[in-house]
């Protein structure tokens, strides 16, 4: 909700120091995405149900 905001903002004033703002949010949000997917994908891959007399590291 902040980037979009901020990137309204600064479309409808035409500020650039906005813009660089709204650019550094969009990117902080997508790098969030990116951990909270690997770490989500970490946690599903080390939680399969393994038949059993299977052995796990």
């Amino acid at each position: 909700m902040t980037a979009t905001g901020t990137f309204t903002l600064a479309t409808r004033t035409g500020s650039a120091p906005l813009s660089w703002t709204t650019a550094a949010l969009y990117t902080a949000l997508v790098l969030a995405w990116l951990v909270v997917a690997g770490r989500s994908l970490r946690h599903a891959t080390r939680h399969v149900r393994r038949p059993a007399g299977q052995i796990v590291d």
